[in-house]
C-alpha cells in the first residue's frame, strides 16, 4: 500500500507542508518500517528586469527525499520506491507580483529543459522516480534531485517580487526483506 505526503512548494520560497501518511504496515512487514519526507529549498531566479526584450532567466535548485527506518525494525531491510510529482501537473506555471502581474515559468527535470516536471501522466510531464534502501547499517537514506527552472523572456511585468507556488506529492511504497 503506497504512503503519501503532500508538500507545498513555491518557486521563489519553497515551503514544506507535511501531511499525515498512511500508518498501515505494508505486506511482509510487522509494523511501518520507515517514513519518508522531502526537503524543499528556496528556488530563486534572481533579480532581473523583465520587459519586451528580456532574455529567458534560468535557475536550478534541488529537492532531497529522505527516508528513515523506524525504531524497533532491527534485522529488517526496507526497499523504498518513491515518486515525487508536481501538483497540478500543468507544466506552465506563473508567478504573481503585488500589482497583479504574472510572470510565466517552467520547471524541468533535465538540464536540457526537455522533461517538464509534473505528475508523469498529464500534459506529457515527467515525475521524479527513484529507490532508497534501508538496513541496520543504513538507517537513513537520502537522494537529491536537481530541478531546472526557466522564466520565459520577452514578458512585460512591473518590477518587484514575483512569487509562485507549486504543490508536490511524495508517494512511496515500502517493501520489507
Amino acid at each position: 500500500m503506497p504512503m503519501t505526503r503532500d508538500l507545498l512548494v513555491a518557486s521563489c520560497a519553497l515551503l514544506a507542508l507535511a501531511a499525515s501518511a498512511q500508518r498501515i504496515p505494508p505486506a511482509g512487514c510487522t509494523a511501518v518500517p520507515a517514513t519518508c519526507s522531502a526537503s524543499l529549498p528556496v528556488f530563486d531566479f534572481g533579480r532581473w528586469q523583465m520587459n519586451s526584450v528580456a532574455a529567458p532567466v534560468y535557475g536550478t535548485n534541488s529537492i532531497t527525499v529522505t527516508c528513515v527506518k523506524s525504531v524497533g525494525q532491527d534485522k529488517v531491510k526496507v526497499d523504498v520506491d518513491y515518486v515525487l510529482k508536481a501538483v497540478p501537473a500543468e507544466p506552465t506555471r506563473s508567478m504573481r507580483n503585488n500589482d497583479g502581474g504574472y510572470l510565466r515559468y517552467f520547471m524541468f527535470l533535465d538540464a536540457g529543459r526537455t522533461q517538464s516536471w509534473g505528475d508523469g501522466f498529464q500534459f506529457g510531464t515527467f515525475a521524479i522516480q527513484d529507490r532508497l534502501k534501508l538496513s541496520d547499517k543504513n538507517q537513513v537514506a537520502s537522494q537529491t534531485h536537481v530541478l531546472y527552472g526557466t522564466v520565459d523572456g520577452n514578458q512585460i511585468v512591473q518590477p518587484g517580487i514575483q512569487l509562485g507556488l507549486i504543490g508536490a506529492r511524495l508517494e512511496y511504497q515500502l517493501a520489507c526483506k
